[in-house]
């Protein structure tokens, strides 16, 4: 009869005593038992704040794509900035907000039509003195996910759509007749020849995408180094505030 009660008084002690945080086994609301499993920071931590940043990017047009339709080009390296804002998104995603400002600039060169599915190269007294002055207004909307290897670094990968308006002017001048290969040496008229154009494509579509290396060093900060696809290939960082 001792024993019994004792082992009755134990059971009624468990059942009133406070569950410890850390034990795995913790009482329900009907009275029964269930096993409770701790994640770990990482896994707990959910997409919940806002985000807001400022991002700071080298664009350029890869040489291989410019081959794809020139014989004879000058390469696109020019610079971007941007703000960001992030917000949560389903499931453990986030939505990412972007503006960027992006100037598209190349140095003056000839340049000269090749071999495509629609075009033929030219000869190469026809190429053109080329001298472009374009700007990029892009807004974009992405999804993105946080794959984290630890609390404080890990990856962002995103996947979006946006538009990009593209004023200013390309203004070519034709190369002198006598002109040879290689054509990036040939000579041009100063005037005669002197043409305007407005940007061929003012606005158009854009699909986006882009993986980030991120440091959390704080809660509220996170560094980000970034390589995208917008129109252009873009390599950068990203500095974000979140609360």
């Amino acid at each position: 009869m001792l024993r019994c009660g004792a082992v009755l008084s134990l059971a009624l002690a468990l059942l009133t005593a406070a569950p410890d945080p850390g034990s795995r086994l913790q009482p329900t609301v009907d009275g029964g038992w269930a096993v409770d499993v701790p994640q770990t920071a990482v896994e707990a931590e959910r997409p919940g704040h806002v985000g807001v940043a400022l991002r700071t990017r080298y664009a350029f047009v890869p040489p291989a794509l410019l081959d794809a339709f020139f014989a004879d080009h000058t390469d696109i390296n020019t610079w971007s900035v941007g703000v960001e804002v992030s917000i949560p998104g389903p499931g453990r995603s986030r939505v990412l907000f972007g503006l960027d400002y992006t100037r598209l600039e190349a140095p003056p060169g000839n340049f000269r039509v090749g071999d495509s599915a629609f075009t033929r190269r030219e000869d190469p007294e026809d190429a053109s003195y080329t001298e472009i002055d374009l700007h990029a207004l892009t807004v974009e909307v992405l999804f993105a996910w946080d794959v984290a290897f630890t609390e404080t670094v890990g990856l962002e990968w995103a996947l979006g759509l946006g538009m990009a308006w593209v004023p200013g002017t390309v203004t070519t001048r034709d190369v002198l007749p006598t002109c040879t290969e290689p054509v990036a040496d040939c000579a041009h008229w100063q005037q005669t020849t002197a043409e305007t154009h407005e940007s061929p494509w003012p606005v158009y579509p854009l699909l986006v995408g882009q993986l980030g290396l991120w440091w959390a060093p704080l809660d509220a900060l996170r560094f980000r180094a970034d390589v995208a696809f917008r129109g252009v290939m873009y390599a950068g960082l990203t500095t974000e505030t979140r609360f």
